[in-house]
C-alpha cells in the first residue's frame, strides 16, 4: 500500500495525489519532473522464526524532488519531514 502527497497552492498545503496498492514500481509513473512529493510505503510480511509465524508491517517514509525542480523549490521543501 502507498499514498503519495504533494504541494498545494501554498507553500506548506500538503495534498493527497495518489493512494493505491503495490510498490515503488506502482508509484514512479505518476511522479511528475517537476514537482516535490512525500510519500509512505505500508510493507506487510510474515516472519517464521523458531515456528513461530509473526505478521510484520513496516511504514517506509521517502521524498522525491524531480530533476527539473528549481534549486529554491529543493532547498525550501527539503526542511520538510
Amino acid at each position: 500500500d502507498y499514498a503519495v502527497f504533494g504541494y498545494g497552492a501554498g507553500p506548506n498545503d500538503l495534498v493527497l495525489v495518489a493512494k493505491g496498492h503495490g510498490g515503488p514500481e506502482a508509484v514512479v509513473g505518476q511522479l511528475k519532473d517537476d514537482q516535490c512529493y512525500f510519500g509512505v510505503f505500508k510493507f506487510t510480511f510474515e516472519n517464521d522464526e523458531v515456528g513461530l509465524k509473526a505478521k510484520r508491517t513496516k511504514i517506509a517514509l521517502w521524498s522525491w524532488h524531480g530533476p527539473n525542480v528549481s534549486v529554491l523549490k529543493r532547498a525550501r521543501t527539503s526542511v520538510h519531514k
